[in-house]
């Protein structure tokens, strides 16, 4: 690890910078020995990492499964981590790591929504735990949040509107087809991001 790398982050942090990335993956998996002085210091400084998770362009793509952010969650419990796109294909990976690491979220941007548009429902198939449902089976933290609150917004679309609007279109529509509850809405719209980061909001 070079030491010009820790050091680029604590300037960043010094800046007032909150999180970290996109972090792509080069040749390593995400949760190898190699990055961990990146995540203990992140950890320490309260930074939120966002992983891009799933398909990259390439075609070679095992590195970046969900997997292995769960066992960095797991190894840095105070290290709040956002995956991106939900580590399609792996989604059923993707939510058993959250249910097991209270820290570790998700976002849905992407092609997945796309895929699932006659299919929204499906979520609850991954997603399939409540703040009544699962609790005090194996491997599930007696204080594990519902499971559509492990999900926040985001869109990778350009600064186009009507893009940004189809966006919102389909996430809704996975919200609706779920039966999610405003309450678990607020938190993915915004305000677990907001929390992550410290934002307060009134």
């Amino acid at each position: 690890m070079k030491k010009k790398i820790l050091e680029d982050i604590k300037k960043a942090h010094a800046m007032g910078y909150k999180g970290f990335g996109e972090t792509p993956s080069g040749n390593y998996r995400y949760d190898d020995p190699s990055y961990e002085p990146i995540w203990t210091l992140l950890e320490e400084l309260g930074m939120v990492p966002n992983f891009h998770t799933g398909v990259r362009s390439s075609g070679i793509f095992d590195m970046l499964r969900p997997a292995t952010l769960a066992t960095i969650a797991a190894k840095h419990p105070k290290l709040n981590i956002v995956g991106a796109h939900f580590g399609n294909p792996w989604y059923d990976e993707a939510a058993e790591g959250s249910r097991r690491n209270k820290n570790l979220y998700w976002d849905v941007t992407g092609s997945s929504l796309i895929k699932k548009e006659n299919d929204p429902g499906v979520w609850s198939e991954y997603l399939w735990w409540t703040d009544i449902v699962g609790k005090g089976l194996p491997h599930t933290p007696v204080d594990v949040k519902p499971a559509f609150e492990y999900i926040v917004f985001g869109t990778d679309e350009g600064p186009d509107e009507a893009a940004v609007r189809e966006n919102i279109r389909r996430f809704n529509k996975m919200l609706d087809a779920n039966n999610v509850p405003d309450s678990s809405r607020a938190e993915m719209y915004g305000l677990t991001m907001a929390r992550l980061h410290g934002i307060e909001v009134k």
